[in-house]
């Protein structure tokens, strides 16, 4: 027994030399004037690079990265995980500035296979040039998140993807291997604008997520240029785990405006490479504002192609907008499959120049029309008649409104939000992203007295919170806007959940996809090699630093070993 006590005391002391001290959540500083040589990450002494920053705090997570105002020239890579989100913000919302139109390359880079944990929040982000025009889709995006889960872009300015080499999307969302179920993806609170003027380029396209929430961020293009695709693309989905949530996909409480692009493109597509199965499925587009203050042709607001189950309800769309269907176009193209399941309720299709097209919804390919689900939606085109065309017609509708939503009608007064860092602010005047939503909501989306959307909406098929988060009552109104509510509602998609990746198979090519082996993709490191880079084969987004602790136990079964030879 004594022996035992004092083999125990001896790993006990060896305990106490090799473990690390868990850290604390703390603070730490980055500065355009602070050295990853010799800094420590204070706020006195600062480290020069948030890629140092992320890589030397501890893997427990909770900690909070403040970067200092500036412009930080280069790529900044995140190649590891955190146990608790640990947030990278600026310290003075859209001072810090991340870019590499230098070096054409991406301006953030998350390369992490399975849950991450990382905020990313409040930069400005872009790789605008000041002549560069692009003469094609290049290899690069601005934001390019690989096989991660669990990853927030938060209240960034992002635009500009126009330096050489980067014509491409603003944000990348995608996978290299085909056992990753990316989820826990969140873009929430975010200024899009100024995307790639080139074939292919969307301001998000995420091929092959898991799950995704697109929520409370403001798009506008370009009106005068017309190759780019559209703001927001969702495709070949990856397969669903038994522990998928409902829905998968959600767009919610955004602005589209000042469309700009191909004409056969829209504000929201889901799918279009043609695959052989379903490309979105089980997906919700919910409390959107959208603007149609441009005189460029889309082929509507809403393109689904081979998607399935896609619920559409309490949108605001106004405007003239010139499209080929002025609600939805949905079709099937190549090998998809048979589709069905749409639903449209609540909405809010206005018109108030009076020139609505002949088509509201339009479809085509392998759509089973039996399937579309049109009811207590409003429908104004300045007392005009409503289109009759297309697969169904707001007569089909047998809950419509057909009168007045009482919207501003004089959109000639809208001023694109560009971010002027001299002032600093926006051309409105105001000072954040947030005030920027809800200036537009409140100039273009709000119900005006005697609006027949008010208290107007099935009850039954609503979402309990408006555009702007806040409650709708028991009899709540048509389209994005609650007229006179006041109390913010419970939070539906709350933070970011701790979750690992998935491991369903399926595969990452095709039209607009990116290649495992493309440039700007990263076909990671096999399984077993020293992707973590100590050489001892550590897997990537692992801290090296918890070794010490399986030290510690190889030194017990030593020294208990060496003194039991010795009895």
């Amino acid at each position: 027994m004594i022996r035992t006590y004092r083999n125990l005391t001896l790993a006990a002391s060896l305990l106490a030399v090799s473990a690390p001290v868990p850290a604390a959540a703390d603070d730490f500083f980055v500065a355009t004037d602070g050295d990853d040589g010799s800094g420590d990450g204070s706020g006195a002494n600062p480290w020069a690079t948030i890629d140092h920053a992320v890589d030397s705090i501890g893997a427990e997570g909770g900690h909070v990265i403040i970067v200092r105002d500036g412009t930080y020239e280069g790529q900044t890579v995140v190649r590891r995980a955190f146990a608790a989100p640990v947030t990278v913000r600026a310290e003075n919302p859209y001072r810090a500035v991340l870019t590499n139109a230098a070096a054409g390359g991406e301006a953030i880079r998350v390369f992490v296979v399975g849950s991450v944990n990382l905020v990313i929040q409040g930069f400005t982000i872009t790789n605008s040039h000041p002549s560069n025009v692009c003469s094609g889709r290049e290899p690069f995006y601005l934001i390019h998140l690989q096989d991660a889960s669990d990853v927030e872009l938060s209240g960034n300015i992002i635009f500009g993807a126009n330096a050489p080499g980067t014509c491409n999307e603003l944000v990348k969302v995608n996978r290299s291997m085909n056992t990753v179920y990316g989820r826990g993806i969140v873009i929430r609170g975010n200024l899009f604008y100024d995307m790639a003027n080139a074939g292919g380029a969307d301001m998000i396209d995420a091929v092959r997520p898991g799950e995704i929430d697109i929520v409370d961020n403001v798009f506008f293009g370009n009106p005068l240029e017309n190759m780019s695709q559209s703001f927001i693309t969702i495709k070949r989905q990856a397969l669903a785990p038994a522990d998928a949530r409902s829905p998968r996909y959600r767009i919610a409480r955004n602005v589209f405006m000042s469309w700009g692009g191909k004409g056969d493109q829209a504000f929201v597509q889901f799918g279009e490479d043609g695959d052989s199965v379903v490309e979105i499925d089980d997906a919700l587009i919910e409390n959107n504002l959208f603007i149609g203050n441009s005189a460029a042709g889309q082929a509507a607001p809403i393109q689904l192609k081979g998607a399935a189950n896609v619920l559409v309800r309490a949108n605001t769309i106004v405007g003239d907008l010139p499209s080929g269907a002025f609600g939805v176009r949905m079709g099937t193209e190549g090998d998809n499959p048979d589709v069905s399941g749409f639903e449209f309720r609540n909405n809010i299709w206005a018109d108030p120049t009076g020139t609505m097209t002949d088509r509201l919804i339009n479809s085509y390919g392998r759509v089973d029309v039996g399937s579309i689900v049109l009811t207590h939606n409003l429908y104004w085109n300045a007392g005009n008649a409503l289109p009759t065309g297309g697969s169904v017609t707001p007569a089909d509708d047998s809950e419509r409104v057909e009168l007045s939503p009482m919207l501003p009608d004089d959109q000639s007064g809208l001023v694109e939000p560009r971010w002027d860092p001299a002032a600093p602010g926006f051309p409105g005047g105001e000072a954040t992203i947030r005030e920027v939503f809800l200036a537009l909501v409140e100039s273009f989306g709000a119900l005006g007295d005697g609006s027949a959307a008010v208290d107007a909406a099935d009850p039954t098929h609503m979402p309990a919170d408006d555009i702007r988060g806040l409650a709708r009552g028991s009899a709540p109104d048509l389209g994005a806007y609650e007229r006179g509510a006041d109390t913010p509602a419970p939070p539906v998609d709350g933070g970011v959940p701790v979750r690992d990746g998935g491991g369903i198979p399926s595969t990452d090519s095709g039209t607009g996809g990116t290649d495992s082996g493309m440039s700007g993709a990263d076909t990671g490191t096999p399984g077993g090699d020293d992707a973590g880079g100590c050489g001892c084969r550590v897997q990537a987004g692992k801290d090296v630093r918890t070794w010490p602790v399986t030290a510690f136990f190889a030194c017990i079964f030593v020294v208990l070993v060496q003194r039991r030879r010795r009895r």
